[in-house]
């Protein structure tokens, strides 16, 4: 009758203990690359104009907040804006998941008196035209044009709330 080295055995449990750890890790590392994948290929473009009393809004940023309050979740689109228009598939943009959005605008016009400065809505840098402009809108699960047109007198009684 044949003993079992102990060594052996422990030798065994070892290389099947390290096979298992690494199929786990890659099969992890896996999961999470898919799982950003399905992010980006969910999201849809959505781009158009910003106008303020019918001009041109020269520069800001518009953002797309999934609507919690109607039960919509998933990540915030973004866009910024340039000479009245924005394109959440431009650079340094991120589409939008279909579904109802709280939408903010914010708007500037002129150059930044500190051509170093990286944050163009410091208000010492330019003339504030909107900030914090919000509205709903909701957005089909396609590529999209949507375009907001903003008077004077919305931000006024936007103010008075």
């Amino acid at each position: 009758m044949r003993t079992a080295n102990p060594n052996q055995a422990a030798w065994a449990w070892f290389l099947r203990s390290r096979k298992t750890f690494t199929a786990g890790v890659l099969l992890l590392a896996a999961t999470a690359a898919c799982i950003g994948c399905s992010d980006e290929n969910d999201r849809n473009r959505v781009s158009g104009s910003v106008t303020l009393d019918g001009q041109p809004v020269p520069n800001g940023l518009i953002t797309f907040e999934p609507d919690h309050k109607k039960g919509h979740t998933g990540p915030q689109g973004i866009a910024r804006i340039v000479d009245g228009q924005y394109d959440t598939s431009a650079t340094g943009g991120r589409g939008v998941v279909s579904g109802p959005h709280r939408v903010r605008i914010d708007g500037y016009r002129g150059e930044a008196a500190d051509a170093q400065a990286n944050d163009p809505s410091d208000p010492n840098n330019v003339e504030v035209l909107l900030q914090g402009y919000e509205t709903d809108v909701d957005l089909l699960s396609e590529d999209t044009k949507f375009d907001f047109s903003i008077t004077s007198d919305e931000l006024s009684r936007a103010r008075k709330k």
